[in-house]
């Protein structure tokens, strides 16, 4: 599996889960502007992407 197959939870700066991210299109629109971290874990290995949601 694949790293862009791999579900990922979106967290806010202070570590609280906003929601669950799945391989495909995902409705962001109800999350604020921000900063935003996702993270992904695959067997062993995990990885963390920082993102910015600006309208």
């Amino acid at each position: 599996m694949t790293n862009d197959q791999v579900p990922m939870t979106m967290s806010d700066v202070s570590g609280r889960k906003i929601m669950d991210l799945y391989p495909g299109e995902n409705d962001v629109r109800s999350v604020s502007p921000g900063v935003y971290f996702l993270r992904s874990a695959d067997g062993g290995r995990s990885a963390v992407t920082k993102v910015v949601i600006q309208r």
